[in-house]
């Protein structure tokens, strides 16, 4: 489909650019944090900047389902990532802290996603 070409097309590049990004904050996540006034944080750094390649790839799979007239697919999308996000909010960030919002943020990132990119691809097909 030209939609989901389309979308592969646009989110390449953005991943590229989100991967190199990522990588820097990995290796530059100390002196961020020195720079940012909370030092010895660097690992927060390490784990949030696996967020760029979820989110920005996102983005151009929900836009193209959006684009197929799909509107209530993507806010399905939306919604179920939300709820997985807080579910585990809800559930580790007592015992767990900091370390909790950071991997509950990663898994709504990756359900939606994969859902979003899984979803686009069918709809596409039909």
């Amino acid at each position: 489909s030209a939609r989901v070409r389309r979308a592969v097309r646009f989110a390449s590049p953005t991943l590229a650019y989100a991967l190199v990004a990522a990588l820097a904050i990995w290796v530059l996540a100390n002196p961020l944090a020195i720079v940012m006034g909370i030092r010895g944080q660097a690992t927060v750094f390490r784990w949030l900047c696996l967020l760029l390649p979820l989110r920005c790839t996102a983005e151009f799979a929900l836009n193209g389902i959006l684009g197929l007239g799909r509107n209530w697919l993507r806010v399905a999308i939306v919604g179920v990532s939300g709820a997985v996000n807080i579910g585990v909010n809800l559930a580790f960030i007592p015992s767990h802290s900091w370390k909790a919002a950071a991997v509950a943020t990663l898994l709504a990132d990756s359900v939606l996603t994969g859902l979003s990119w899984l979803a686009l691809l069918l709809v596409a097909r039909r």
